[in-house]
């Protein structure tokens, strides 16, 4: 006699997925994490964003220095004061900066022409809201050597605008050497 055929017992299946517990617990942590992570990552944005001010201007420093040398002629760098001409203020982040020829002792842009166009470069105007870019009211030169034109350093800063923000230092050294620094944290801002 044949033998009956078997079916196999199906299987009973657990229902997946999650309770609503667990999907508000989960949520809750997240909230959590969420709240304490926010505020470092701003204040690390708005570090990142002064670091980059310190870097272009840095970086717009050593243009001007290599410049003088390439061309044999001074060039100055500068707060901009709107017109693409050197400006008397020490604050160089409303209206950005320049870099330009000055074959002449003054503190003023040649006139252009087409072997020396003036301005070189521009950097346009900083927003306030993140940093501050302080400098010397009168524009830095480098000669022809690549010196800085002075026996003293002249010192940039860019800080931060928010509470314990940090400040950084851009330093142009007689020989015309370039160095950004950080410098401590500060609690006088707001």
């Amino acid at each position: 006699m044949p033998k009956a055929r078997q079916h196999p017992q199906p299987v009973q299946r657990l229902a997946a997925g999650f309770t609503l517990i667990e999907l508000l617990v989960t949520i809750g942590v997240l909230a959590v994490l969420a709240a304490m992570t926010i505020p470092s990552m701003i204040d690390f944005v708005r570090s990142a964003r002064a670091n980059q001010l310190s870097g272009a201007l840095v970086a717009t420093l050593r243009q001007g220095r290599n410049e003088a040398m390439k061309r044999n002629i001074g060039v100055l760098v500068c707060a901009n004061d709107g017109t693409n001409n050197c400006a008397s203020s020490t604050d160089w982040g409303v209206r950005g900066w320049l870099v330009c020829y000055a074959a002449s002792s003054s503190s003023t842009c040649d006139s252009s022409t087409l072997e020396l166009p003036n301005p070189i470069m521009i950097q346009g105007p900083q927003t306030t809201t993140t940093a501050l870019v302080a400098g010397p009211s009168t524009a830095i030169r480098f000669t022809p050597y690549g010196a800085q034109g002075s026996t003293t350093n002249v010192v940039l800063t860019i800080t931060g605008t928010w509470a314990n923000a940090i400040q950084l230092k851009v330093t142009v050294y007689p020989s015309g050497q370039v160095m950004g620094t950080r410098m401590t944290s500060q609690s006088t801002h707001t």
